[in-house]
């Protein structure tokens, strides 16, 4: 049916009523559409913080990669949306990793926001993972202007930045190359003009995290002997019944 039709249907007089009152339905379903919307959107942003931040578990988890990869992203959302192509290369087989999940998702918002900035708001972000020496390799790579070579064995060390005076502290890549040292893991970099890649690898497990099972386990077979010594003396004692 065509306006003229549908016009034809009302009242010369209730015309404009019509019209009005069309008009309001549509400005009211456009709304609920985008409190529907702004009530996913909020849903999602608190459940990626909820895991970004690994609330309420245990310090050290058994850790999805391309879980924490995924709500980094969806943290800095607002500053890659603009204008910047972000492209996910997961391989797969990728193993969980025991590690703690809120410093490494540290590690990816230090790489994943230097990458932005030095592509100024657009340019493409590709990240990608796969199984390597028994843990995980991650490769943050974008394609902004790259790293002058002189100072490019410099990026890790404090206090050193490339951005200008007020816009960086100089820490935050030292900072991530701490963090992943404390995983027992490694981190490097390579750059050229239009190429720039972080390249991580972590181990199945940090150190620390080793030896707590270790000395857990020891302890159990500590408190074991113990008791079966113990049994065995009073097995020995003259009268002594089990």
């Amino acid at each position: 049916m065509d306006l003229d039709a549908l016009a034809g249907t009302f009242e010369p007089g209730h015309l404009g009523t019509a019209i009005t009152a069309l008009s309001q339905a549509r400005t009211a379903y456009g709304l609920i559409a985008q409190i529907g919307h702004g009530s996913a959107r909020i849903s999602q942003i608190v459940a990626a913080l909820k895991d970004y931040s690994y609330m309420d578990r245990a310090a050290v988890q058994d850790v999805d990669i391309h879980e924490g990869l995924n709500g980094t992203l969806v943290m800095l959302q607002s500053k890659l949306k603009l204008g910047i192509e972000v492209l996910r290369d997961y391989g797969p087989g990728v193993p969980h990793i025991e590690t703690l999940g809120s410093e490494l998702n540290q590690v990816w918002t230090s790489l994943i926001d230097n990458a932005a900035d030095a592509m100024n708001g657009s340019g493409h972000l590709r990240i990608r993972t796969r199984a390597a020496e028994g843990g995980v390799a991650v490769e943050i790579e974008d394609d902004g202007n790259g790293i002058p070579p002189e100072v490019l064995g410099k990026v890790f060390d404090p206090f050193f930045t490339t951005k200008p005076p007020g816009q960086g502290t100089g820490l935050g890549l030292n900072i991530v190359f701490n963090m992943i040292r404390g995983t027992g893991g490694r981190i490097d970099v390579q750059s050229a003009p239009g190429r720039t890649v972080f390249r991580v690898w972590l181990p199945p497990r940090r150190p620390d995290a080793g030896r707590a099972q270790d000395e857990a386990q020891g302890e159990v077979q500590g408190e074991a002997q113990d008791e079966a010594q113990d049994r065995a003396q009073d097995e020995a004692q003259p009268g002594s019944h089990p």
